[in-house]
């Protein structure tokens, strides 16, 4: 945190100490979180240690890296799913990154399937998603921009009317 002051600082060393847990992937499954498994997202200060994960930990790692060295970036997470994949009997279908704002664009990374790559600029979220499902070759069915990586409750629509006009 001393030494890093942007993003292509953390996305420096990113390139060249990350590598992928596939294990770890299966383990946060769809399948395997509905046997009611429960597995932690590994917090930055254990991930920058250990320096493996999948996707949602490299975005963890950034997000709240970023915020400390560069707010003004507005980092956020950048959670997509795909049409869900099958692998070992594991249903797949989530992948996050990161995004972050410079002069008006929008730039993603913390990508684990090509870590040290920024792509970038776009002028929104919408048309690097396109460019993303080609690249990826797999149906996008939605994305979302988010504050965190951690489900949120859902309130039903009244109830969420009535907390927001609350002073």
């Amino acid at each position: 945190l001393q030494v890093w002051k942007t993003p292509e600082d953390i996305n420096g060393w990113i390139a060249t100490n990350f590598s992928y847990d596939t294990a770890r992937a299966l383990r946060l499954s769809e399948t395997q979180r509905a046997k009611n498994e429960k597995i932690s997202i590994y917090d930055p200060s254990k991930f920058f240690d250990i320096k493996t994960g999948v996707c949602v930990d490299l975005s963890r790692f950034v997000v709240e890296t970023l915020r400390r060295i560069d707010p003004g970036s507005d980092p956020e997470y950048l959670m997509i799913e795909f049409d869900p994949v099958q692998i070992r009997g594991n249903m797949l279908r989530f992948h996050w990154l990161v995004s972050f704002k410079r002069d008006g664009k929008t730039y993603f990374f913390a990508d684990s399937k090509r870590p040290g790559y920024i792509a970038g600029p776009y002028n929104d979220t919408q048309e690097f998603i396109s460019e993303y499902e080609q690249y990826r070759g797999r149906k996008i069915v939605v994305f979302r921009e988010l504050e965190s990586f951690q489900k949120q409750r859902r309130t039903p629509a009244l109830k969420r009317q009535a907390l927001e006009k609350k002073p």
